[in-house]
């Protein structure tokens, strides 16, 4: 027992293990090596160093960061700084770094050097996301605004720089768009300020750099804002452009993104047009192709792929978009320019013009001048309705071919009307038809993110003036003729020649040997001047030769017996393929501006203030559409149970068009974007109206779509989901069967045809390149 005693004693008198310290801490000139706890929070290290070090400031005023890097050390980041040993300073917090610059900045006995040395602090720190933030929150971005209207030299661009910082890193949200107060980066003075530096030539370059920098940040918080201020510097877009053709890199890319963003924006809103018309004036497309062609960096080389797809995206909403000129007045001024282009007075107009309203049934002399300028007009609801195939993309493109050379065109015009009336040929209808045969060419209509685009796209409107001039003269070479009973077998002629030439230009022409140098897409050999060279060198007995070469070829291949059927089995394939996608869309649900009705239909009304926008949705079981009315659009699309209203489809027995006009006029608010109602004034039914009939005349819903694309979907199918007989009534849908079985069949007989190919064992490895100075092509 007593040995046992002793055996404790000796136990309990051996010396505790000495706790070594994890981390050396270091305070201005003092040292300690603490042992720091990593369950704790990083707060409560910060306070019992505090109180070892003798700090009696807050707390709240100091930050730990690592000496070596400088990282800050957070409750999540703890346990790796213990377990590493890592070397910490105590430092003035991020709060108190604000509050102290806050106040240099604000203080007016601030000398010049001091607020200098801040600003120039300032746009360093301001890269760290949590200091950004601290002084956004803290009023920091209002304190530089209100003041920078008194500085200048590099102060001034120190200030720049660190907005310019504060707008990249802190100002975003997840769906990338800023987030900051409105109210202090868009006044005024500010927005003035920037865009006047923009405009000035004087400017040094790291003062216009930052400064386009912000302004092209400024465009998706309030577009108009920008807008408006830019129209007050005519002189910007001079410059933004001339900048494109410095020799320094930052000054370039800060410029082609402003000029990206204002696209991009405008694209959804009305100053689309404007805003390319102006960039066009400055010969943009000839200074994109030559940075295309220097090799540059992923940054310059991204922007460069984005202005393309800018371009052909805003192309693609004007295509689409509604023409209305009898009650929309910039539509209207735009054709009224049009016809004073042509240089006819009101008495040459009457002696000119008696062979048409012989021979047509003119109502007024507006309907005459559109007929003079050969457009399609329709008579609806007492009024004439000036029909545009290719949306406000096509009176834009026909606006500039008339007024570009007023005098070429006003002898057009006097040529045409000098010809007998069956022989003139219908110039407004053959401009929409050469732009529609481009878009296609170039797949315009249906745009997305991933497509690779042709940078002919850049040049389209140089293009359709080219094409619409070999459309006529093939017209005067064919000596076509207007059917005067209202045949058009010429035209149709004359437009597939000039489809068929375009297709072989731009698919024949541009697939050759591609240079890679910048990752960039362009035809080696094949550029503007060659397909200037194309349209204009080629003769009418030339192309309808190669076409009926072509024609008899494809007919011999199809004339086949196996190739009818194995045609009429893709033709089946396709057509339940895109019943299948015309009915997802409808599972998808869409947003519909409200119908009012016309004509010979009838609506119970259900309200007594009519709502502007209806989103309607097919149930998963495909019996009934589920819809609600709202005054405004949403962003996320409700879910079928969140929809009040139920229409059967057994009770439907058809789909009716062209029945409805909507009631809002306007879709898109650039103030704040948002959408907004105002009640239209037209009451023609446009072509994008359908209606649900369950009896004769009877509506239970009126529906106008957003585009060509959404009305051909949604009504065809509904109409497969009510065993309609055709199945297909739209020309979009048949077009799209068409094609689709045309690729396929193509597919097969490649697969058909290369059975017999023999297959090398092994193939023969390139030398490597001598350099290494070019780049992959980028997937997007």
């Amino acid at each position: 027992m007593a040995q046992q005693h002793a055996e404790i004693n000796q136990a309990t008198l051996k010396p505790r293990p000495v706790v070594k310290p994890t981390n050396s801490v270091t305070f201005q000139t003092q040292l300690v090596r603490a042992r720091i706890d990593p369950t704790l929070p990083v707060s409560d290290v910060v306070r019992q160093l505090c109180l070892s070090f003798g700090v009696t400031d807050p707390p709240s005023y100091w930050e730990l960061r690592a000496n070596e890097n400088g990282e800050l050390l957070t409750d999540e980041s703890l346990f790796r700084f213990v377990r590493d040993n890592i070397s910490l300073g105590l430092l003035p917090s991020t709060l108190s770094q604000v509050q102290a610059l806050r106040e240099t900045i604000l203080s007016v006995d601030t000398p010049s050097p001091a607020l200098k040395l801040a600003l120039f602090q300032l746009q360093k720190r301001v890269k760290d996301p949590k200091f950004a933030e601290t002084f956004v929150d803290q009023g920091g971005l209002k304190d530089i605004v209100s003041s920078i209207g008194q500085l200048e030299g590099n102060t001034l661009a120190y200030a720049l720089g660190a907005i310019e910082g504060l707008l990249e890193f802190t100002c975003k949200n997840e769906q990338g768009n800023p987030v900051v107060d409105s109210q202090v980066i868009l006044c005024h003075g500010f927005v003035q300020m920037i865009t006047g530096v923009v405009s000035s030539r004087s400017s040094p370059i790291n003062i216009t750099r930052s400064a386009t920098s912000i302004l092209r940040y400024l465009v998706p918080i309030n577009f108009q804002v920008v807008y408006s201020s830019t129209q007050s510097h005519p002189l910007l877009m001079d410059r933004v452009v001339e900048r494109l053709k410095s020799e320094e890199g930052g000054e370039v890319l800060h410029s082609l993104l402003l000029i990206n963003s204002l696209i991009s924006i405008s694209s959804e809103g009305t100053k689309t047009s404007e805003i390319l018309t102006d960039l066009d004036k400055h010969e943009i497309q000839s200074i994109i192709e030559d940075l295309m062609n220097r090799p540059c960096g992923d940054e310059m080389r991204k922007a460069l792929l984005g202005y393309r797809f800018n371009i052909a995206y805003a192309i693609s909403k004007s295509s689409q978009s509604f023409v209305d000129t009898t009650y929309n007045l910039s539509h209207r001024l735009l054709l009224l320019h049009i016809w004073d282009s042509t240089g006819l007075t009101d008495v040459e107009l009457k002696v000119w013009s008696k062979d048409i309203v012989r021979t047509k049934l003119i109502s007024d002399e507006e309907e005459l001048k559109w007929s003079v300028l050969g457009l399609d007009v329709s008579h609806s609801a007492g009024r004439n309705k000036v029909i545009w195939k290719t949306g406000k993309l096509g009176l834009d493109y026909l606006h500039w071919f008339a007024t570009n050379d007023r005098a070429a065109f006003a002898s057009l015009i006097h040529k045409q009307l000098r010809a007998k009336p069956s022989e003139r040929c219908p110039i407004g209808q053959a401009s929409n038809e050469t732009l529609d045969h481009l878009l296609a060419q170039f797949s315009i209509h249906d745009i997305s993110p991933g497509q690779t685009i042709t940078s002919f796209v850049l040049q389209l409107r140089h293009i359709y003036s080219l094409a619409l001039q070999f459309f006529l003269r093939m017209w005067e070479e064919s000596n076509s003729m207007v059917d005067e009973r209202g045949g058009e077998d010429d035209f149709r002629r004359v437009s597939e020649v000039v489809k068929f030439w375009i297709k072989e230009i731009f698919t024949v022409g541009a697939q050759t040997p591609m240079i890679q140098s910048s990752g960039l897409q362009r035809a080696k050999g094949k550029d503007y001047s060659w397909v200037e060279k194309m349209f204009r060198e080629s003769e009418w007995s030339e192309l309808r030769s190669k076409m009926r070469q072509v024609g008899e070829e494809e007919r011999e291949v199809l004339d086949n017996i196996a190739i009818r059927d194995l045609t009429s089995s893709i033709l089946e394939q396709c057509q339940n393929f895109v019943q299948e996608q015309r009915i997802n869309c409808l599972l998808e649900g869409a947003w519909f501006k409200h119908g009012a009705l016309t004509g010979p239909y009838f609506r119970e009304p259900t309200r007594d203030v009519p709502r502007g926008w209806t989103f309607v949705r097919l149930a998963p079981n495909k019996h009934f559409l589920a819809y609600c009315e709202t005054q405004h659009q949403f962003s996320a699309k409700p879910t079928i149970d969140e929809l009040s209203e139920r229409i059967d489809l057994n009770l439907v027995h058809e789909i009716a068009t062209k029945t409805a006009y909507p009631i809002i006029s306007e879709t898109f608010d650039l103030d704040n974007g948002s959408s907004k109602i105002e009640i239209s004034k037209r009451t023609v039914p446009s072509d994008l109206s359908f209606s649900l009939l369950v009896g004769k005349g009877i509506s239970v819903l009126d529906l106008v779509a957003l585009n060509r694309a959404q009305f051909s979907e949604w009504t065809d199918g509904i109409g497969y989901l009510l065993g309609r007989s055709p199945p297909t009534q739209t020309q979009e849908t048949m077009e799209l069967i068409k094609h689709l079985t045309e690729v396929g069949l193509k597919l097969r007989l490649l697969d058909i045809t290369g059975e017999e190919v023999e297959v090398p064992d092994e193939l023969p490895i390139p030398a490597p390149p001598s350099n290494y100075n070019f780049y992959f092509a980028d997937p997007m």
